[in-house]
């Protein structure tokens, strides 16, 4: 993966490759909701919802939690997620009417889940750099096209996320961008991100 002269493009390219393969028509809509609660008793402090509100919540229980929310307010809301997460949420709502700073935003977070947790049969001499290199490509084109990006601290990027302990290193960048889309895959799948309004 040493190539000196890495351009976003390619990285973009790869991704659309991949993507296209997996998904030939693939629809935003899947993963994007946004719904307007009317909660219940708002006289109550303890029940106000507030407003703007974005999260991921597993897709088979969307419905569940939204009723608990409507029924509940805040009270109903009894699971937590981390900043990190509700972080990439966020980006990603901001950005979701473009396709290429959506890809940025999931290979950005793939790749810092990558370097977080990084695999123990990968570690050997440039292979921590050589990932960076290319998530700092990623990072930089973010910057440019104000894109948002995470707190320095931050853990966790991705609700769910491949094994990486099941692959060999990723020695070329299309095998890297391709283990960015099977977490992608597998996210939007399983996942939704949900806007609230009250």
């Amino acid at each position: 993966m040493n190539r000196e002269n890495l351009l976003w493009s390619d990285i973009y390219s790869v991704w659309k490759f991949y993507v296209g393969a997996y998904m030939p028509t693939r629809n935003n809509a899947t993963l994007f909701h946004q719904f307007h609660i009317d909660v219940q008793r708002k006289e109550s402090p303890h029940f106000r919802l507030g407003s703007g509100i974005i999260d991921w919540y597993p897709s088979n229980k969307v419905e569940e939690r939204i009723q608990m929310l409507e029924q509940y307010g805040i009270i109903g809301c009894n699971w937590k997620t981390t900043t990190g997460l509700i972080r990439t949420a966020e980006i990603l709502w901001e950005v979701k009417d473009d396709e290429e700073k959506v890809a940025m935003t999931w290979i950005a977070a793939s790749l810092n889940e990558i370097l977080q947790f990084f695999p123990e049969q990968w570690r050997r001499e440039g292979a921590y750099s050589s990932i960076t290199k290319v998530c700092n490509v990623v990072q930089s084109e973010m910057n440019i096209k104000n894109v948002g990006g995470w707190h320095g601290r931050t853990k966790n990027f991705l609700p769910v996320s491949v094994d990486k302990h099941i692959y060999s290193f990723p020695d070329n960048i299309n095998n890297l961008i391709h283990i960015a889309v099977l977490d992608y895959l597998v996210n939007v799948n399983s996942w939704s991100l949900v806007y609230i309004t009250s």
